[in-house]
């Protein structure tokens, strides 16, 4: 569209043309400057008086440019950008589109893929520490660049969180300023202080400690003792924390109730006993019952005659209350019971596990029953990388994380100095 150009005005920031377009009838008069010492994309500046009249046009031009050229210089980002928490949902939707595109991420490790794990834990992190900070402190894109903020937020996080868990939403939040860099909201990427993170090749004490057999059998005489001293409403919390801790032990899957595995009560019973079925997230086969898990990874645990045990006992119980549901452990009203961790740390309580450590110092919580399944299974000749496939990581995790170190219950050293005197003497 051409321009005509009516006055050129020069000002300490630049050039200042005032300008009419010859295809509009009405005559309103346009500015359009390029600031000669700010960045370069932060140099040009143009807007529409709203008047026909020179004098006027100039006043206001002359206005806007002198504000303008101020913000510009102090802030170092346009004034009129989306807030941060405006921006958020449109990040969030656009985290979507990535895990739907299948785009790629760079990461320290090499590139890696866009993963619904990874949108909801970006969000959540987000969610939970990065927004009250800043609406506490009423950060915007300017101050959000300033490497002094990175400082003031990692000290926040460190009241709360240790810097290896700081690390995950590190990442989190350098995703999103790279996103708003590229959109324009900000110049540069502020520096991190240093996290004093463990080297993955230094020994390092692997998390909890493994459970006993008569440490869980202990629990389950608690339980039995709580069912019948509690009201029938608890009960049937006790009947289901009994199936439940039964599953941990027999499958070894992770200990996250919120992750609620889906079977339908209904099907159980209509379904053919066919030699293999599927219900929901389990599948019932002459060998073992398989439970599909989707918690930090997707895997297929393996269960045994006990895991059938606890199916047939909950959906015995379901069947009992005239309860139907689409989830292996319910409440009473059908709907998924998430807090089944929750009334475990009552019974672990009650079985003297709080406050109890091991040789190396370790606490006992629900992880304690993973361990314990990981452990008894490879004893009892399971073959490792096997174990590991089907509770969903990999065999150095597996290594690292979760076999005693102590070799309790392990074959003994061959003797081969033993076998050289053999082999000498012949």
């Amino acid at each position: 569209m051409a321009n005509k150009t009516i006055k050129e005005l020069f000002t300490l920031c630049g050039n200042l043309k005032l300008y009419t377009r010859k295809e509009y009838k009405k005559k309103t008069i346009y500015f359009d400057i390029t600031f000669t010492d700010l960045p370069q994309k932060l140099k040009r500046y143009k807007g529409s008086t709203k008047t026909t009249s020179l004098d006027k046009a100039k006043k206001i031009a002359l206005l806007k440019v002198n504000s303008e050229y101020e913000k510009r210089k102090l802030y170092g980002v346009r004034s009129t950008q989306t807030p941060i928490l405006q921006y958020l949902p449109k990040y969030y939707d656009w985290c979507l589109q990535q895990v739907e595109n299948k785009a790629t991420l760079k990461h320290k490790s090499g590139v890696r893929r866009w993963t619904a794990n990874k949108a909801i834990h970006d969000k959540r992190g987000l969610e939970k520490y990065f927004v009250p900070f800043i609406k506490k402190n009423n950060i915007n894109w300017s101050t959000l660049q300033q490497d002094k903020t990175m400082d003031k937020w990692v000290d926040v996080l460190r009241l709360h969180i240790a810097d290896t868990s700081i690390q995950r939403y590190k990442g989190a939040l350098n995703t999103l300023m790279r996103k708003a860099k590229k959109d324009g909201l900000m110049d540069k990427l502020p520096t991190f202080p240093y996290l004093l993170i463990n080297d993955p090749l230094e020994e390092e004490e692997d998390g909890y400690a493994i459970a006993t057999t008569p440490m869980l059998e202990d629990c389950f005489e608690i339980i039995e003792k709580l069912q019948e001293k509690s009201h029938l409403r608890d009960r049937w919390g006790y009947t289901l924390l009994d199936c439940w801790i039964r599953l941990l032990m027999d499958t070894g899957i992770r200990c996250w109730c919120s992750r609620p595995i889906k079977y339908s009560s209904k099907k159980h019973w209509i379904l053919p006993h066919s030699r293999t079925r599927r219900n929901g997230d389990i599948t019932h086969t002459p060998e073992r019952i398989i439970v599909l898990r989707k918690d930090k990874t997707k895997y297929y645990a393996e269960g045994s005659n006990q895991t059938r045990y606890v199916i047939n006992t909950l959906m015995s119980l379901y069947k009992a209350q005239g309860i139907e549901t689409e989830y292996l452990f319910c409440n009473r009203d059908s709907t998924p019971n998430v807090s089944l961790n929750n009334l475990f740390y009552k019974v672990k309580d009650l079985a003297g596990w709080t406050g109890l450590t091991d040789e190396m110092g370790r606490t006992y919580t629900t992880y304690s029953i993973r361990k314990w399944h990981i452990n008894t299974s490879i004893e009892a000749g399971d073959d490792p990388h096997d174990v590991a496939l089907r509770c969903g990581h990999d065999y150095e995790t597996l290594v690292r994380w979760y076999l005693d170190k102590t070799r309790r219950n392990k074959p003994v050293k061959a003797n081969i100095w033993q076998r050289r005197k053999k082999l000498k003497s012949a």
